[in-house]
């Protein structure tokens, strides 16, 4: 769960758009750009992009900056039907391979002041251990 309008201060801080793609893919940020970058519904968008990544590293059983895994591993797309589905590269993929989960389900939603990700991976694998309170943090 993320705070919108935590996201957006963030946006209104950061004028290098390198910077926003350190934590958002290009499509996400073309999307969110639709109705301006300053808008509540580009930062309600990009706050559940972010809950997202942040769901996805805790369903990996690393969470951010162990193994390896960072914002920039998670990336929201959505179908033509517009239901999104999470990318997943780099050393969050790898560690997937690893553990053996070959699927990822996404579901988004945002409400009033927050926005909220639900991420569930599975195979064939063994399941990832959990984290711990202070690991999840």
């Amino acid at each position: 769960m993320v705070k919108i309008a935590r996201i957006a201060a963030l946006c209104r801080r950061q004028q290098n758009p390198a910077a926003l793609r350190r934590i958002w893919s290009a499509a996400e940020l073309a999307r969110a750009g639709q109705s301006g970058l300053d808008s509540l519904a580009a930062a309600a968008s990009l706050a559940a992009a972010f809950a997202a990544r942040e769901a996805a590293a805790k369903a990996l059983g690393t969470g951010l900056g162990r193994e390896g895994v960072s914002l920039a591993d998670f990336a929201v797309d959505h179908e033509p039907s517009g239901r999104p589905y999470l990318r997943v590269q780099g050393a969050a993929k790898a560690h997937m391979n690893r553990l053996g989960l070959t699927a990822v389900e996404l579901s988004l939603s945002h409400d009033g002041d927050y926005a909220l990700a639900s991420v569930i991976m599975w195979g064939e694998g063994k399941r990832p251990e959990p984290l711990s309170p202070a690991q999840s943090e």
